[in-house]
């Protein structure tokens, strides 16, 4: 696997992530950003 194709991985899974932590919970509009940098991390050191 490429640096590249890990990269797109990671940043499909960190979307799903998001998209269902906002799906099933109130967040405010300015925490999204700091929501998605704290999921992409987490998911870039595992």
């Amino acid at each position: 696997m490429t640096q590249k194709t890990d990269h797109t991985e990671l940043l499909a899974f960190t979307t799903e992530i998001v998209a269902a932590h906002l799906s099933n919970n109130q967040v405010a509009s300015e925490d999204i950003p700091v929501l998605i940098q704290k999921i992409y991390s987490q998911d870039h050191i595992n």
